[in-house]
């Protein structure tokens, strides 16, 4: 399916917090993984929005729709961990962001994906967050938009925010732990510069978050983690 339609040529890292949010930081050095964790799934393209902000795209994925592809994010660091209190709606936010990241999409017959795609994310670190209501009833995986550093042609790959379930600590901030997305979205993009975005499809995906080294080094709730790292 085509669409025109406008999308802004540029989204802002994942990292930064708006005014209405009151950070509650803390600084611990990188930590190893013994085996590492990684996002994986399925996602199947079956949207691409031609024209894109008035041009017409490149048709960079035109190939692609209706094509199941296999997608891994794996990384074995984490270079640091913020907990942020929304004041705006009391949402409780735990953003992470790793060290360097192995992306892998397979499915893509034409080798497009493998040695084209992949290569231009060259390793750069994946910001994520994991947000929880002021009741803890909800909890959602935010702010997944993975793309490589700026370079004459480079991509972005983003997965839709959703429902999951992990634990809470004691002051009510999400717990990094192994969770399932049934059903969600994906959003694949290219750009020739920062600001000029040329091409842009989007489809459904299912994926999963594992990983027990990860468990066993956060679980901990916000209060030892400020009598260790103050």
């Amino acid at each position: 399916m085509r669409l025109g339609i406008l999308i802004p040529a540029f989204i802002l890292s994942s990292t930064s917090i708006s005014a209405s949010q009151a950070q509650l930081a803390i600084s611990r050095p990188n930590h190893f993984l013994a085996t590492g964790a990684s996002f994986q799934g399925t996602f199947t393209l079956d949207r691409i929005a031609d024209p894109l902000n008035g041009h017409p795209d490149t048709d960079a994925f035109n190939h692609l729709l209706n094509v199941p592809i296999e997608f891994t994010l794996s990384f074995e660091t984490i270079q640091s961990e913020t907990r942020v209190l929304d004041s705006f709606n009391g949402r409780r936010i735990l953003r992470i962001r790793t060290g360097p990241v192995r992306i892998e999409l397979q499915g893509d017959a034409t080798g497009y994906l493998e040695d084209v795609v992949v290569p231009t994310f060259a390793g750069a670190p994946l910001d994520f967050g994991l947000s929880a209501s002021l009741a803890g009833q909800q909890i959602e995986l935010d702010h997944f938009n993975y793309y490589g550093p700026e370079a004459p042609q480079y991509f972005g790959f983003e997965v839709a925010g959703a429902p999951i379930t992990v634990p809470l600590d004691a002051d009510g901030y999400p717990e990094l732990a192994d969770f399932t997305v049934p059903a969600r979205g994906v959003i694949l993009r290219r750009y020739v510069t920062p600001f000029a975005m040329t091409d842009y499809s989007q489809g459904p995906a299912s994926y999963s978050f594992s990983s027990s080294d990860v468990v066993g080094t956060l679980r901990m709730s916000w209060g030892t983690l400020k009598n260790r790292y103050r």
